[in-house]
């Protein structure tokens, strides 16, 4: 129950007439509480790739969507007009804010009516075809969005389960071994991007079927933990994969943090313990953010952030997932076009 919850946020509503893409998305803006969904500023791009059109252009949409789920809705959108999806971090000194952008795409021949936008569960994914299956090494890449007020921690490589030719003929043996490594970045944010690796196919030009799958950290909860830097003595912050001092070098002009030997005499720093992304902030006395890192603790390492000019700093601020949730998000394409070598964010065409 608590996953499902987390997977499907409360549903959305838009029902206009000729709206266009500004309108929608303040509509959404206002249910989801946030700014969170905006136009790309400038230029425009292939479906699923950067630099899309500002989005009011004169392209209109008729919606009357009740009660339905954010990627429906924008599934609705993108068969009326196909849409450029990306999803943004950026990082200032009054912290990080992130973004999901949809905008107009450009139209032509490697933007298929749908533009190879598909539903599962309540993700929207996109396939990619980068490399010349018939000369070399090429892969397949599986690129994911959540809903916005759902955030992704972690995510595997695709792991292909099924791929024949145009024949039915099975491709899996060519398909390469996935390590079990999870990725993901500092920030938590609603997108992933999980490649699959494929030796040479000559002659190939068309995938029968693909299935895969992809697995997903969903975070629960993030916790923040700041500690005053001015006090002789700083209690250690405490992060999943151990305890964390703080302390401020005024000589150096630096804030470090460093993970802590766990306690007892025989004890020895881990190593085998993964890294935990951590957005580190330092604030002046006023309690005003001064700078913003986006990085990540490992056994071992020291994080350092240097002062910045003309600010006194007296706190730092650790934000960091606290708990999150696994599940398994099952994808699956048929009769796949891969006649032309299509390049990197450029998604394949005759889909369904």
């Amino acid at each position: 129950m608590e996953l499902y919850k987390i997977v499907h946020p409360p549903a959305l509503t838009v029902d206009v007439k000729d709206a266009d893409m500004g309108q929608i998305l303040n509509l959404l803006n206002q249910q989801l509480g946030s700014t969170i969904v905006q136009n790309t500023p400038t230029g425009r791009g292939a479906p699923g790739g950067p630099g899309a059109a500002a989005g009011n252009d004169g392209t209109l949409f008729t919606l009357a969507a009740e009660n339905q789920p954010f990627w429906e809705i924008v599934r609705q959108m993108n068969q009326q007009h196909p849409l450029a999806i990306a999803a943004a971090t950026s990082i200032g000194t009054n912290g990080t804010s992130q973004a999901l952008r949809l905008s107009m795409a450009t139209t032509g021949p490697s933007a298929p009516p749908d533009s190879n936008l598909k539903l599962f569960d309540n993700f929207a994914c996109r396939l990619l075809i980068t490399g010349n299956p018939n000369t070399g090494t090429w892969s397949i890449r599986v690129t994911g969005f959540a809903d916005p007020r759902v955030k992704i921690a972690q995510y595997s490589q695709l792991r292909i389960t099924k791929l024949t030719d145009g024949a039915g003929e099975s491709l899996l043996a060519q398909v390469a071994a996935q390590p079990d490594t999870m990725n993901g970045s500092s920030i938590p944010t609603c997108s992933f991007a999980s490649p699959a690796s494929v030796s040479q196919a000559p002659g190939l030009t068309q995938i029968g079927e693909l299935r895969g799958s992809v697995k997903l950290m969903l975070v629960v909860s993030e916790k923040t933990m700041e500690r005053d830097l001015t006090k002789d003595s700083i209690e250690p912050i405490e992060i999943p994969n151990g305890k964390m001092s703080a302390t401020l070098n005024a000589d150096t002009k630096r804030v470090q943090l460093s993970l802590l030997a766990p306690d007892g005499p025989n004890a020895i720093m881990p190593t085998s313990l993964p890294a935990t992304p951590l957005v580190v902030q330092l604030l002046d006395d006023q309690g005003k953010v001064v700078a913003t890192s986006m990085t990540s603790a490992r056994p071992g390492s020291t994080v350092t952030m240097p002062l910045p000019a003309n600010a006194t700093v007296s706190k730092v601020r650790v934000t960091f997932t606290e708990k999150t949730r696994e599940m398994t998000l099952p994808v699956e394409w048929k009769k796949i076009d891969v006649s032309a070598v299509l390049p990197v964010q450029t998604p394949v065409r005759g889909v369904r």
